[in-house]
């Protein structure tokens, strides 16, 4: 995770002291609680989710873009700008677009989060609720989401959402800017919905699990045995889900030693896990 803070952070708030104020408040709250509502926030937080103060925020990040052409904002893409960010919690500004003509996809929340809307045009969204709170990298498709409400952002409007529970579907009329405050992490797992409403994959709140599933996709479609060693000591992975993919790709490869990974794997505490290796071990006693 990149954090910003030090010479960059520093600067901003030198520029408006009063992001300084919210962000001491923020830190004093979420550096001692992993799992606090953010709802003490929200007299701060409503202090800064303002155009003016959003504004200011932004003159400052052009003047130093235009005066120094080394400057590069940590963090940042073509729709968001982190403004503070550490261990404990972000704090961005979030340009949103209406969708049209591509599926809509729901995605649960791992973080405790509070969004408000700092445009001039209100933006309308659907809160849905998850049927319980699930922290796990493998969906269960009989957990759909329930409707909770529609309603509409007005400028200066936030929604408190919580983590394993709430679940917000944006629906901008026109290019809108969010600021958006995050926790850190309450859940390792978040899982994504499609316009049915059923849970179609988890995702996990550790881009670094993302990277080792991504990589071994690409080993699994390489096929090479100089790759055995690296899998099998990623297999030692805390994450089931990194643990099935390595499984997957060492069958792939090899099959005598997918089939030795395949017993030690058949032991594993993941049910997923353990299905993989067993049905592994039986289609090759089969061949034989």
């Amino acid at each position: 995770m990149i954090n910003v803070s030090g010479e960059i952070l520093t600067a901003r708030i030198q520029a408006v002291p009063k992001l300084g104020r919210f962000l001491e408040a923020a830190e004093d709250l979420l550096g001692r609680e992993k799992s606090v509502n953010l709802s003490s926030l929200v007299t701060q937080f409503s202090e800064i989710a303002t155009p003016a103060l959003t504004s200011a925020i932004l003159l400052h990040e052009l003047v130093e873009l235009s005066q120094d052409s080394s400057y590069y904002p940590p963090a940042t893409s073509d729709r968001v700008l982190t403004i503070a960010r550490n261990q404990d919690f972000s704090l961005a500004l979030v340009k949103v677009s209406p969708i049209s003509g591509r599926p809509v996809l729901l995605q649960a929340y791992a973080r405790n989060s509070l969004i408000a809307n700092v445009s001039d045009t209100p933006v309308q969204f659907t809160l849905y609720q998850q049927s319980s709170p699930d922290d796990s990298p493998f969906i269960d498709p009989t957990k759909t989401l329930r409707l909770d409400k529609s309603q509409s952002l007005e400028c200066g409007d936030h929604v408190n959402l919580l983590a394993g529970r709430d679940v917000i579907e944006l629906k901008p009329i026109s290019e809108s800017v969010l600021l958006v405050l995050q926790s850190r992490p309450i859940f390792d797992y978040s899982w994504v919905y499609d316009s049915t409403l059923a849970p179609i994959m988890s995702e996990p709140s550790d881009i670094m699990e993302t990277r080792i599933v991504y990589l071994l996709n690409v080993v699994k479609g390489l096929r090479h045995p100089d790759l055995l060693d690296g899998i099998i000591e990623v297999f030692d992975h805390p994450s089931g889900r990194v643990r099935l993919s390595a499984l997957q790709a060492a069958m792939n490869i090899d099959k005598e030693d997918a089939r030795n990974l395949c017993v030690r794997a058949a032991l594993d505490n993941c049910t997923l896990v353990a299905n993989a290796a067993t049905q592994y071990i039986a289609a090759r006693e089969n061949e034989r």
